[in-house]
């Protein structure tokens, strides 16, 4: 069975072993399912659920790229404004007529 980690943990055992968990999703033994802190750090994920996060993937692929033309749209913008307040700036009459 394959289990969602959503957050990172040292699980320890009184034999003095223990297991890191990270973020993602693994597959476990049983005895490190069976530890009283596993369940608030991971779920069970059925095969269905494990297909649609794969696709996770391509969703933060997308992600990074919507990232990057927005803040390259925003440094447009930027500059844009601060050409357009450069060209006010010139163009405001004096005050003294």
């Amino acid at each position: 069975m394959k289990y969602l980690v959503t957050s990172g943990a040292v699980l320890r055992f009184t034999d003095g072993s223990q297991v890191e968990l990270t973020p993602g999703v693994h597959s476990f033994d049983k005895h490190v399912t069976e530890h009283w802190a596993f369940g608030a750090h991971a779920q069970a994920i059925s095969e269905e659920e494990l297909k649609q996060s794969q696709g996770d993937d391509d969703l933060e692929v997308k992600v990074t790229e919507l990232e990057t033309t927005i803040t390259g749209l925003q440094q447009q913008l930027t500059e844009k404004l601060a050409s357009q307040e450069a060209g006010n700036a010139k163009k405001q009459p004096s005050a003294n007529k």
